[in-house]
């Protein structure tokens, strides 16, 4: 009993130091979302005239993290995802690496229930990167030297998603593989996908979000110690 004691109590400091080490937001993430269901919902199309064109129309299931929102958002969000990017950059390839950059458009997320706008990413130099021998997957990205996000919201202040603001969306199940096609462009394909948004605030909040896994690991703990201490 006493070692069952002691482990739970383990497990508790290893959930308080999570929350500890969770508190410095910089660059932290700010939101994710995952598609409702598997569908081709995400395509690259090549216009075959020097032109490409990266679109997204799908539900998907919204959720913002180490952000204060309005109590209406918060937790999991029924959402529609849309985006419209547009590109003439032509792909490259080094190796087994494919990269079609270049790619600048809006991405926006929109509560099905009110239509009320949860995030809207404006942004110019994403790049798609993919490999020509990889298993159907890719990444949307816009992190790097060279790119511009900017992050607007509705719900979340301007001043919790203003800094260092950056996407990822990873793309599965690409039909067909990433290649590169006409005009030296990528090759028109369709995809499944899901997605994870970060940011910076202009300055860190007193009373830090931890993240919802670590949180629920500490409230185990804490009741698993509760129970033992009621048995002995």
């Amino acid at each position: 009993m006493r070692r069952i004691l002691f482990n739970a109590r383990i497990s508790l400091l290893a959930a308080v130091a999570g929350l500890l080490c969770s508190t410095s937001l910089s660059g932290a993430q700010i939101a994710q979302f995952f598609q409702q269901t598997g569908a081709q919902n995400f395509a690259f199309v090549n216009n075959a005239n020097g032109t490409g064109a990266f679109t997204a129309d799908a539900d998907v299931w919204f959720l913002f993290q180490n952000v204060t929102t309005t109590p209406s958002t918060t937790g999991i969000q029924n959402a529609s995802l849309l985006i419209t990017a547009t590109t003439t950059s032509p792909a490259t390839q080094n190796g087994n690496d494919i990269t079609q950059g270049g790619l600048n458009g809006t991405l926006t997320i929109t509560r099905n229930s009110d239509l009320v706008v949860l995030l809207t990413a404006t942004f110019t130099g994403a790049r798609l990167q993919g490999q020509y021998n990889a298993e159907s997957a890719a990444v949307l990205a816009s992190f790097s030297a060279g790119d511009s996000v900017i992050f607007s919201s509705s719900v979340v202040g301007l001043d919790q998603i203003a800094l260092n603001p950056a996407f990822s969306l990873s793309l599965s199940s690409l039909i067909p593989r990433l290649e590169i096609g006409a005009f030296g462009l990528a090759r028109s394909f369709t995809a499944a996908g899901s997605g994870t948004f970060s940011a910076a605030p202009l300055q860190n909040d007193d009373t830090p979000v931890p993240e919802p896994a670590t949180m629920w690991i500490a409230g185990a703990s804490f009741v698993a110690v509760g129970v033992i201490r009621r048995r002995r």
